[in-house]
């Protein structure tokens, strides 16, 4: 409502204050081109006798007496001219020698019209009492009074319009020249003394012929000259007297005199070429067709809005140099170039005022979420009441607040451990965060994003329980099982829907890869280790079997007292794979609690754990002293000590008698502690040693198969005692020392030679490194 009422009054306001023949460069251009068609023909009906430089020089200083003016009617009435418009200005005050009754016989000669100063006319009757005189003394024998001063507005070099103004039926006419043949419309605008504007076409320079004023008075000049012709007395360009002024010529503005510029208008009302003004409804007319146009097409064309209105200004030009060429009407385009700058002005207020109302809208649905976790404070409350300021405040709020959400949702997403996806609808990765790219395959990274997922885990291994997609269903119902990777990597894939909270329709999805690797392995072990126990614990057995049936035998084969150390034998070792067993489980699922120790002093309990059955077997255990160098370590120390004694104990088991056992502890480089037991035993072979350590990798042990030891010194070996071979299957013990090494955040190592021994090395960092 309010775009409509201005569409309505603007128009208004517009014709009212503005002149429509003020000067407008793209109006001069445009009035040129039209009024090329109403030039006036070479041969002119005016004559212009000027008073130049020369007739000055002759006739003395202006202005002359009233006898210069009667010789010069009466010489220029012997041609009978149609005119004569003379330059006496009634308002100069009488001079000596002036004769009134002469120049009065004058002025019967020919039809001759008198002017005056501008600005007097109105004031002639009114103040003066001589000038008043004099006008009705004259107002009888001449065929008009009034000024000859142009009225033209503006600053332009190129005068084009003159306003012709007519007061009461008993004042003076405003301009001579509307006397001499004045067009109809110029009749009817004196007879009903309106204001009228008119224009003339101008070609530059002095396009009437001239003669000077001296030669005239002396009857210098040629026959018929002036007969049957307007002539026009006035100033030359260079004589001081009058206005000069420009106009627009043929190449660029030349400066003339105001007497030319009179003769160019009389020319134009003698020769009916004259251009006449828009009435102001019909500019209202035009100004408010231009701007519902417009408007109407900006609001069609919104995204071609500059190109609407370019046409609208060709248009609008098209339209003037019509009327001016056809109808002989001056339409400034510029008021049409007004008209469509309001119509984008209403059209982008509209648009403004709409897109507003949708924010004030939206600002206050937002104003009304409450607060929720990661918001700093409450959203301000909104109501239609508020300032632009409040509003303005409630959006920086919202977008924080969104900035915000959408910052803690990807930091959460990219931070979380599971492998998570967002997946367009067609299965195309758009998002993924560092789980995924680590759990994914390495040569697949960096060009996962709008990689299509289906595609992408049809070319991993499967490994089992999988439909294939492109199947029958959604291509997230085609991706049940599990997969592995190239690095040995297993896991599942379950996929959700993400909903648009405006229409409810499925915008995206959500992918969830849960690994199941550790899993997987955690499996394999326990049925290695059910395996290794049912073997380990199946073969006792076995052997206490076979000693019955030989000794129950007859005659017996077995006697008692070997009986009896075959059983014990057997027993021990059941006892001590049961042992093994418990401590690996243990130390895999036990909760460690950890405090500063010295490995030393823990190396010394496994020492003193194994002092007995090291003396049954004749065997030396030798502690070497940390060289002075504080060796304490952050560890549980009943687990870590069991560590020790399973592998003090396997060095004992396979140590023979009167052997040593050299147990060292040594701190390297202030950040770790390395403990290492070397025996003299029966020792195993580089494969042997390998099977004991095959899980570093999975445990993440630091291991070396061959090589000096951490110290950097060679252990020094006796031969050892025949031993039976081990049994790579007994690896209980050892898996409890790996498992209990790792929790703490060591490695281990070995070394062996068959028949020379076995040396193990364990780190572990320091507590202050």
């Amino acid at each position: 409502m309010p775009q409509f009422l201005l569409a309505v009054l603007l128009p208004l306001v517009i014709v009212w204050n503005v002149d429509p023949v003020a000067p407008l460069a793209a109006d001069e251009m445009v009035y040129d081109w039209g009024m090329a068609a109403f030039a006036p023909p070479a041969e002119s009906a005016v004559e212009i006798i000027s008073i130049d430089e020369e007739s000055l020089k002759k006739l003395g200083p202006w202005p002359w007496p009233e006898s210069v003016h009667t010789r010069f009617l009466q010489q220029l009435a012997k041609q009978a001219p149609k005119a004569v418009v003379l330059n006496f200005r009634l308002g100069v005050p009488v001079q000596a020698g002036d004769d009134d009754v002469a120049l009065g016989n004058a002025l019967r000669l020919a039809p001759v019209f008198l002017q005056v100063r501008d600005g007097q006319s109105a004031a002639l009757l009114d103040q003066n009492a001589s000038l008043r005189f004099r006008t009705r003394r004259f107002a009888p024998m001449a065929q008009g009074i009034g000024h000859a001063n142009l009225a033209s507005k503006g600053t332009s070099e190129s005068v084009r319009f003159i306003r012709l103004f007519s007061g009461k039926p008993d004042s003076l006419l405003p301009y001579l020249g509307a006397l001499v043949g004045p067009s109809p419309e110029v009749r009817q605008a004196v007879a009903n003394t309106k204001q009228l504007r008119i224009g003339a076409h101008f070609r530059g320079g002095t396009a009437h012929s001239s003669t000077p004023y001296f030669q005239v008075l002396e009857g210098n000049f040629r026959p018929d000259q002036f007969n049957g012709r307007t002539v026009l007395v006035g100033p030359s360009l260079g004589s001081g007297i009058g206005l000069p002024m420009y106009v627009a010529g043929e190449m660029g503005a030349v400066l003339v005199s105001s007497t030319e510029v009179h003769a160019s208008f009389i020319d134009s009302l003698q020769q009916g070429t004259q251009v006449a003004v828009a009435t102001p409804f019909a500019l209202y007319a035009c100004l408010a067709l231009s701007i519902w146009i417009s408007f109407f097409w900006f609001e069609a064309m919104s995204k071609a809005a500059p190109l609407v209105g370019i046409v609208g200004l060709v248009v609008a030009v098209s339209i003037s140099m019509g009327a001016l060429r056809f109808v002989r009407v001056w339409i400034p385009p510029s008021l049409f170039g007004i008209g469509i700058g309001a119509a984008y002005v209403l059209w982008t207020w509209q648009h403004m005022n709409k897109v507003l109302g949708f924010l004030k809208a939206h600002i206050v649905s937002l104003s009304q979420v409450p607060a929720g976790t990661f918001d700093s404070g409450a959203p301000p409350k909104l109501d239609g009441s508020d300032t632009i300021d409040r509003y303005i405040g409630a959006l920086d709020h919202a977008i924080f607040r969104l900035v915000r959400l959408q910052t803690f949702t990807q930091q959460g997403l990219e931070r979380l451990p599971i492998a998570i996806l967002i997946c367009r609808l067609d299965g195309t990765i758009s998002q993924l965060n560092a789980a995924a790219m680590a759990l994914l395959p390495e040569s697949l990274v960096g060009s996962l994003v709008n990689e299509s997922l289906p595609l992408l885990v049809k070319r991993m291994t499967v490994t089992a329980n999988v439909r294939h997609p492109g199947m029958d269903g959604h291509w997230s119902q085609a991706l049940g099982g599990e997969y592995g990777t190239p690095q040995g990597k297993i896991f599942q894939i379950d996929a959700a829907r993400l909903r648009d909270p405006l229409n409810q329709a499925p915008g995206a999805w959500i992918v969830v890869l849960h690994e199941l690797t550790q899993q997987r392995q955690a499996e394999r072990e326990r049925a290695e280790w059910l395996n290794f126990l049912w073997h380990d614990l199946r073969s006792p057995q076995i052997n206490l079997l076979s000693l019955l049936e030989l000794f129950e035998m007859k005659p017996s084969r077995v006697g008692v007292a070997e009986l009896v150390s075959g059983v014990r034998h057997e027993a021990e070792r059941t006892m001590t794979l049961a042992q093994n067993f418990i401590s690996s489980s243990t130390s895999e699922a036990r909760d460690y609690r950890f405090s500063v120790a010295s490995l030393s002093s823990l190396l010394v309990q496994g020492i003193e754990a194994l002092a007995s059955s090291a003396k049954a077997r004749n065997v030396r255990v030798l502690l070497s002293s940390a060289n002075g160098h504080p060796d304490l370590v952050r560890a549980d120390g009943g687990m870590l000590t069991r560590a020790f004694v399973n592998v003090l104990e396997n060095a004992i088991r396979h140590s023979p008698s009167g052997a040593t056992i050299r147990v060292r502890c040594i701190v390297e480089t202030d950040r770790e502690a390395v403990a290492t037991i070397h025996d003299e035993g029966t020792g195993m072979s580089a494969a042997q040693l390998d099977n004991l350590l095959a899980r570093r990798a999975d445990l993440g042990v630091n291991v070396e198969l061959e090589g000096p030891s951490p110290s950097g010194q060679e252990f020094e070996v006796e031969p050892a005692d025949r031993e039976p071979p081990r049994d790579p299957n007994h690896g209980f013990g050892f898996a409890m020392v790996r498992q209990v090494v790792a929790a703490h955040g060591g490695w281990i190592s070995g070394w062996s030679v068959p028949g020379i021994g076995t040396t193990f090395a364990i780190g572990l960092p320091l507590a202050n490194a």
